[in-house]
């Protein structure tokens, strides 16, 4: 079938011919030698009510096994009864709060070039652009055996000279053991990602070892650790095989860590066994602080540690460390997470204030004791209550940090009677008696890492290259072969940028890694990016908010808003062709997950294609999102299925075309999955598909709150959506420089 060969084309990444839908490139087949004939027209809506024999069918036949046996049999979805078995509700879950047209409130929404109502993303991005004219401070010629001393000398020259760049020149460097960069303007810059440029190979990885001390500096040089209260003594140990699936785990064995020959710490394998980052990779880790090691009793002064793996058959390996126990070391040095790592010294201060807070609102009260100045930065940081949970349909325990609601703010100014002005409005609302703080925070700033490629010959448990509490920071022009976790990562960042990246493979693709996207990162841009062989790319989640992925291509991974209520974010012109199997993918082209995608999310002007069904997939529990002007390409069922709470979505000018639609084109599960509006929207169904008149547009539980302007456009898969403007997110930031210019007249 000529759509069966357009997909299969597509999943490769191998183009026909093209045609443009904004800066998205999607792949064109030659059209349908077909003789014009008349196979009918499709019906608008079948239902199938919820917890029948034949919704259970279609559920079944729907959703992998793994989906399948979550939403059917999971007790966690409360409350149940025999006839409602799912928890389900009839009519909306909670108040809609995102219905169109939302309230236009500067700096938090904007209203777009098509009469919709959008998050505002504008900001996105290092303020001012990355800066091009910085100085060269030290240039590095050539590895001398030690390149991570290097590196750790030229950022101290440079930091001394007031910031600036350490210039690597082509060639070959071998990193053989993680460095962390504390330094505001520290800017690492190689000749280019290429072949001929520069070449950075991380080789601190389990190789012919079982044990990594994370104090890798003193384990490699065998000289001694120095311990503040502020660092981390610890070690990596593998303990069993890897695995994909926490089914099933295999044996684990245990891990502990002694000083002076006596026990500190110990961690079971069997206690984590069905631990998700424990079960992928097959790696127990062991840190203390010092702080923690003198609550323990150990004493100021010199020791030897001993790090000590035993396995499931008995069979134990031990290695050894000297360090020196300092109270008075000042130095901040935590386990490091990437193999190339920039770190700001994060919370310094905090303090509990009273909700209820609004979303909408940029000022805030009784923060005098953090001694706040404009400049400064703020996280807002709620532990969900249980009656939030209970009123967004989580009734399952899933913890303050698998649900997190917090973001990163700047401090504009301070009044006289103390109220804190913000940049911008708040993104969330807090409800009375949840439990609230606010954090001051210590951010590197003006970093970045660009021009380099970099290797990972050895299986290790490091993201590639990570920020943690950075603003105004970027990376561009990189390129990252097979890192241990993630590639580019990081969390608790406020306009990052990440220009020009390439992410391929991973020597690991459980929960948590192979990722491309932005964690709890805030006001963050990602523009041109290409991945292959990962699990989840491209992917946003844990509260992220206003960030911007755009222009990528991707390759066997889904796209996804996953855990943890990302919200108010942009993905558009990306290219996503979705496999499930041996890297970890669940298949299905994009997925909003439950537990739980947050609101008001777009997808725009993006081409996704899937071999799994359905190619959309709204999981559960979220509302609002935008899903606008994008081509869906799925292979069997569904284009868009919907359940279990998701809500209040909107869809227009999209093009979806499907081989197998089963049972429909658009599939609304459950009767709470109300207010979803499909407008202008283009369905497309291959040329195998004989009888057009025994297709539905939509089918479920419950119809579309609005059918309106969906039209049946044959099977010439070359339709493709006519956005209102090419790229949202260049259109926001026109239109905030026109609104700011306007502002000043």
């Amino acid at each position: 079938m000529i759509v069966k060969d357009c997909l299969s084309r597509l999943l490769k990444l191998q183009c026909v011919g093209v045609a443009c839908l904004g800066a998205t490139c999607l792949a064109t087949p030659p059209s349908p030698a077909l003789a014009d004939q008349d196979k009918g027209t499709p019906q608008t809506y079948l239902k199938i009510p919820a917890d029948s024999p034949a919704w259970v069918s279609v559920q079944q036949r729907m959703l992998v096994p793994y989906f399948f046996n979550v939403n059917m049999h999971d007790p966690r979805r409360l409350p149940q009864s025999a006839a409602n078995p799912l928890g389900y509700t009839d009519g909306a879950p909670w108040e809609p709060e995102y219905k169109q047209p939302v309230a236009v409130v500067p700096g938090l929404t904007m209203a777009g070039p098509d009469g919709l109502v959008y998050p505002d993303v504008s900001a996105a991005g290092v303020q001012g652009g990355i800066p091009e004219d910085l100085p060269i401070r030290v240039v590095i010629e050539e590895d001398d055996g030690d390149f991570a001393g290097q590196l750790e000398a030229a950022v101290e020259e440079a930091s001394r000279a007031g910031g600036g760049v350490i210039e690597l020149r082509a060639g070959v460097f071998v990193l053989r053991r993680p460095v962390v960069i504390m330094t505001d303007d520290i800017v690492i810059r190689g000749s280019g990602s290429g072949q001929d440029g520069t070449v950075v190979r991380y080789e601190y990885g389990f190789r012919d070892k079982d044990i990594l001390w994370i104090n890798a500096k003193a384990a490699l040089s065998q000289s001694t650790a120095v311990i503040g209260p502020r660092c981390e003594l610890g070690f990596q140990a593998c303990v069993q095989a890897p695995s994909m699936t926490t089914e099933t785990p295999p044996p684990f064995g245990k891990v502990e860590l002694l000083v002076d020959g006596k026990l500190v710490e110990s961690v079971s394998g069997e206690v984590l066994k069905r631990h998700w980052f424990v079960v992928s990779t097959g790696v127990l880790k062991c840190m203390l602080s010092g702080n923690e090691l003198m609550q323990k009793g150990v004493l100021p002064g010199k020791h030897t540690a001993t790090a000590v793996v035993y396995w499931a058959d008995g069979t134990h390996r031990e290695e050894e460390l000297a360090f020196v126990l300092d109270p008075a070391e000042q130095a901040i040095r935590p386990a490091p997470r990437g193999a190339i790592e920039f770190r700001g010294e994060g919370v310094t201060a905090m303090t509990g204030i009273t909700p209820p807070l609004a979303r909408g609102a940029d000022t805030l009260a009784g923060l005098e004791s953090l001694h706040l100045k404009a400049g400064d930065f703020i996280q807002l940081y709620v532990i969900s209550s249980q009656a939030w949970l209970k009123k967004h349909k989580v009734t399952f325990d899933v913890g303050s940090d698998r649900l997190p609601r917090f973001g990163i703010y700047q401090v504009k100014d301070v009044k006289e009677d103390g109220t804190v002005e913000l940049n911008q409005p708040l993104r969330f609302s807090v409800d009375a008696g949840e439990i609230t703080r606010v954090e001051k925070m210590s951010m590197l700033q003006g970093c970045g890492i660009e021009g380099i490629s970099m290797e990972f010959p050895y299986p290790n448990v490091l993201d590639g290259i990570y920020f943690r509490y950075a603003a105004n920071s970027w990376g561009r022009g990189l390129r990252l072969e097979k890192p241990g976790v993630n590639g580019f990562w990081g969390r608790d960042n406020k306009w990052l940028e990440v220009r020009d990246l390439e992410v391929y493979d991973g020597w690991f693709k459980g929960g948590g890694m192979a990722y491309v996207g932005w964690m709890s990162c805030y006001d963050s841009l990602m523009d041109g990016v290409k991945g292959a062989k990962l699990r989840h790319a491209p992917c946003i989640q844990y509260s992220a908010s206003g960030c911007v992925i755009r222009n990528g291509d991707f390759e066997d991974s889904d796209g996804q808003f996953h855990a943890g209520w990302p919200h108010d974010n942009l993905i558009e012109s990306c290219k996503i062709r979705s496999r499930a199997g041996e890297y970890g993918s669940y298949g299905f082209g994009f997925l909003f997950n439950d537990r739980q995608t947050g609101p008001f999310n777009v997808l725009y002007g993006n081409d996704i294609a899937s071999e799994n069904y359905p190619g959309i997939f709204f999981r559960a529990d979220c509302e609002g999102s935008l899903f606008l002007y994008n081509r869906v390409y799925v292979k069997k069922g569904p284009a868009v299925a919907i359940q279990f709470a998701a809500f209040g979505h909107t869809f227009i000018g999209n093009t979806f075309v499907m081989e197998d639609p089963v049972p429909s084109a658009v599939y609304l599960s459950t009767p709470d999955c109300t207010g979803n509006v499909f407008k202008d929207n283009q369905f497309v169904f291959g040329p195998g598909v004989s009888n057009i008149s025994q297709v539905y547009l939509f089918s479920g539980a419950i119809p579309p709150a609005v059918d309106q302007g969906n039209v049946y456009a044959g099977d010439d898969v070359n339709v493709v959506p006519e956005p209102a403007v090419p790229s949202l997110y260049e259109w926001q930031v026109a239109n905030a420089q026109r609104l700011k210019e306007a502002k000043k007249d």
